[in-house]
């Protein structure tokens, strides 16, 4: 895909997510993203340490920078990316020697509480 529509893709799902259901978004609605984003966000979480947990994999690439702006926009967080798992379940992507994780999943920060027992839902440990 051109960069110039990935581009425009991005500046689409932001203008969606600004105006869900025609209203605008708010930080206490809960917004996920998941699927093949086709990005490499990389294992290294400089320069987005809010959005990215430090635990992804291989480099990052012009399309993993683009995710993490859009996530750091949206204040949301990269959950593949939050804690440490086997090469065989962090790769989602292999062709021949090449290797990648492109599927993710991504929600709002506020909604994620790290507990003794792991990351919960922030609403639900709250009722």
């Amino acid at each position: 895909m051109p960069i110039v529509t990935r581009c425009s893709l991005v500046t689409s799902l932001r203008s969606a997510v600004y105006n869900i259901n025609g209203k605008l978004y708010t930080p206490n609605e809960m917004v996920v993203f998941a699927g093949d984003i086709n990005g490499h966000v990389g294992s290294s979480d400089v320069g987005y340490d809010g959005t990215h947990g430090g635990f992804g994999y291989g480099s990052r690439n012009a399309d993993g920078s683009r995710i993490l702006e859009f996530a750091d926009w949206l204040n949301i967080v990269i959950c593949n990316t939050l804690f440490t798992k086997q090469e065989a379940k962090l790769v989602t992507y292999v062709a021949g020697p090449v290797k990648s994780t492109v599927d993710y999943i991504m929600m709002m920060m506020i909604l994620l509480v790290w507990q003794p027992i792991g990351w919960i839902n922030y609403k639900q440990s709250t009722v």
